[in-house]
């Protein structure tokens, strides 16, 4: 399994746990940790995406 897959795999677990911890509301703290993750992936994401052009 390449490290693209795995990295989209894990965002996108990300993307439902932050969608869940919107709705319930109840965890900040952990809403921005998770929204952290998430743009520290799609960063990585978009460097390894230039990297292979």
């Amino acid at each position: 399994m390449s490290a693209t897959r795995v990295l989209l795999q894990v965002l996108d677990r990300l993307k439902k746990q932050r969608k869940k911890l919107l709705i319930e509301g109840n965890s900040w703290t952990e809403l921005a940790e998770v929204t952290k993750d998430i743009m520290e992936i799609e960063k990585l994401l978009i460097k390894m995406q230039e990297m292979q052009k």
